[in-house]
């Protein structure tokens, strides 16, 4: 069995969007909490900010990793980074599987 049986087996399911409203949703209600805050319209631009933000904090991550010796490291230049780009990155996915009507929820059976 696939993955994705395996996960729809254990109850997370993938939903195609037919409608914009998200309260038909199933979906956590943090998800549909930050869904509600922005217009469907903008849902592209949104994930392309992201995306960006986070491509280009982790280009620079490993460029500081690759470039600074081990005496002059900062443990907190790597973790602002390294953060910065997880969640930028998460949130960009996040949103452009909303742009293309993808969700994948908790079916709460």
């Amino acid at each position: 069995s696939s993955p994705l049986s395996r996960r729809i087996a254990r109850g997370w399911i993938p939903v195609a969007m037919g409608s914009n409203d998200a309260s038909q949703l199933p979906l956590s209600p943090a998800a549909k909490l930050l869904l509600a805050k922005f217009n469907t319209a903008v849902y592209p631009d949104i994930a392309a900010l992201f995306l960006f933000i986070g491509v280009v904090s982790a280009i620079w991550f490993i460029g500081y990793e690759m470039t600074v010796t081990n005496d002059k490291r900062q443990i907190g230049k790597e973790i602002l980074s390294s953060c910065l780009s997880s969640v930028s990155l998460g949130l960009g996915a996040f949103f452009l599987f909303a742009s293309a009507g993808i969700y994948v929820g908790h079916d709460a059976r």
